[in-house]
């Protein structure tokens, strides 16, 4: 899935950007920039995982048919699901 890639290698980046700060022995400027990427990156991911659960939760509202009293008809992976109350 795309966006998993995108979630992947943005975590990655973030992590890289982590670990250069808790080994970078140079204070000041640099750190303070490398800080506010980080900050940056994560912010990022979180956008995409707010955008990532909103289509999972729309496309499972679609997926879902109800039907009269007797029953409600779910499609579940392309397969139809018939339950009956």
């Amino acid at each position: 899935m795309e966006t998993s890639k995108v979630k992947s290698g943005v975590r990655n980046q973030a992590e890289a950007k982590l670990n250069q700060l808790e080994h970078n022995e140079s204070a000041g400027c640099e750190g303070e920039r490398q800080y506010r990427t980080l900050i940056s990156l994560l912010e990022s991911l979180a956008t995409m995982r707010r955008v990532v659960n909103y289509q999972s939760s729309w496309a499972r509202q679609r997926q879902v048919e109800l039907f009269d009293a007797s029953g409600i008809r779910v499609l579940y992976h392309g397969e139809w699901l018939i339950t009956t109350l």
